[in-house]
């Protein structure tokens, strides 16, 4: 009791001694020790932590609509108040603008929980048993949020019969090679006024850059949906 008691009154001594002092004076006040040295290299750490680019897709997975359809009624969670968010999302109930976040929000949160979904097992590839671990948050994608560059994934997403697009980083183990996607090499639209559609060639002169959906295709295999869990 008599340690505990010492702690405490250390730790109190410390607070009143630097509370409402500057950093000048905090300097003079521990010149003699490397608390001031510490506390920089820790600030400068923090610092830096925010300086690069923060990947806001890190450990992501975007389903289709039907994919997290299919989730939703095996946990048990489709109801009728979740199936009337789908119907608006997928524009079968006609309803004011404002009403697509809000009935995104009731899918979203059905969806994601406060738990992360995994997915463990062995998939035949080449005639190769291999291992894999996925670890990621869903996100479901409904034609009416699909827009730009996002709209493009997902028609490409339709087009190939893909019901999840996983981020590299949420493939722990058994990844067979992320596509990444460069978009300076697909048309923007199909406005000959726009010069980001066109690619410049010495040699060759202007042409036409290729359509997202037309061009690229996803590095697909199969993963049984039986796997998937949170």
């Amino acid at each position: 009791m008599e340690y505990k008691s010492q702690v405490k009154e250390t730790k109190e001594n410390i607070a009143d001694s630097v509370f409402g002092k500057s950093a000048n004076e905090l300097e003079e006040l521990y010149k003699d020790s490397d608390v001031i040295e510490l506390s920089k290299e820790k600030a400068s750490a923090v610092a830096k932590s925010y300086s690069g680019k923060i990947d806001v897709a890190d450990g992501g997975a975007y389903i289709t609509d039907e994919m997290c359809e299919m989730l939703l009624r095996m946990h048990g969670d489709y109801t009728s108040e979740i199936e009337e968010a789908f119907d608006i999302l997928r524009g079968r109930k006609k309803v004011d603008y404002l009403s697509i976040p809000e009935a995104y929000q009731k899918v979203l949160t059905k969806v994601i929980g406060n738990q992360k979904y995994t997915a463990f097992g062995r998939r035949m590839q080449d005639g190769v048993s291999v291992p894999y671990y996925h670890k990621m948050a869903l996100f479901p994608i409904f034609e009416c949020i699909a827009i730009g560059r996002m709209g493009n994934i997902f028609d490409k997403m339709k087009e190939q019969g893909i019901d999840m697009l996983l981020i590299n980083s949420a493939v722990k183990v058994g990844s067979q090679g992320s596509k990444p996607i460069n978009w300076s090499e697909y048309r923007e639209d199909s406005n000959p006024e726009n010069a980001n559609n066109f690619f410049e060639d010495a040699e060759n002169g202007t042409s036409w850059k290729p359509v997202f959906k037309e061009a690229f295709n996803f590095n697909t295999y199969d993963v049984d949906f039986a796997y998937l869990r949170k």
